[in-house]
């Protein structure tokens, strides 16, 4: 029987390792997007109900419906969903409604997030935390460190990213949020395997887990992002 070597040169390797890379980017954009709220298929209807509310109801509830309209178009119409946010934290401002200031500013982050500009984005998404810490609102919480957590893993900073995705996975976790639970397991499994600063049962376990919550969900899924 035969054996067939292959031989690749330093720089041969180094486009492979390049090109894995830009795959396993590529492919967390997309995890990032799913992770957005919604699907561009359905978002201008929403926004169209949505917007039909407003006439109608209350300051808060104005608010309320104007953070959703910012929340929706982040990841598909930056103008948009900043209008949004600002008019929402101008309204809310005044009428000192907390937790509509904070999540105003969540997604305003969320719109300089998919636009890549993180350095808004983190200016956004630390303005919010405060705020929202102080009601806990978990779930809006477990979003903003996702989103952080989606950041730092971006720059490869690989402590940081875990530690941000354990919180939301926490805060998730304390809102009885299990659908968010797997798209936190699904990032945070993505940065341990390509970052590579947490132990091999770690990322492992993490795999584990996510199996766990989508079986309690009823979800047969088959996710290209668990098999890189």
């Amino acid at each position: 029987m035969s054996s067939v070597c292959y031989h690749f040169t330093i720089e041969q390797l180094n486009n492979k390792i390049k090109y894995r890379n830009l795959l396993v980017i590529l492919l967390f954009s997309l995890l990032a997007f799913a992770s957005g709220q919604v699907s561009t298929n359905n978002s201008y209807k929403e926004i169209d109900s949505l917007k039909k509310l407003l006439a109608t109801a209350g300051i808060r509830e104005q608010v309320d419906i104007l953070n959703q309209l910012a929340k929706i178009c982040a990841p598909v119409k930056f103008d948009s969903s900043i209008y949004y946010s600002a008019q929402a934290m101008r309204m809310a401002t005044i009428n000192e409604y907390s937790y509509g200031i904070g999540c105003s500013r969540l997604y305003a982050g969320n719109a300089y997030y998919y636009k890549m500009d993180f350095k808004n984005a983190l200016v956004s998404y630390l303005s919010a935390q405060t705020i929202l810490e102080e009601s806990s609102h978990y779930d809006e919480l477990g979003e903003l460190c996702l989103m952080l957590g989606h950041i730092n893993f971006f720059i490869r900073m690989g402590e940081k990213s875990f530690s941000y995705y354990r919180k939301a996975l926490e805060y998730y976790r304390s809102a009885g949020d299990h659908a968010s639970q797997v798209k936190a397991f699904e990032a945070m499994s993505l940065a341990m395997d390509n970052l590579g600063y947490e132990p091999l049962d770690s990322t492992l376990s993490m795999h584990k887990n996510y199996w766990i919550i989508q079986g309690r969900l009823k979800i047969i899924t088959w996710n290209p992002l668990l098999t890189l």
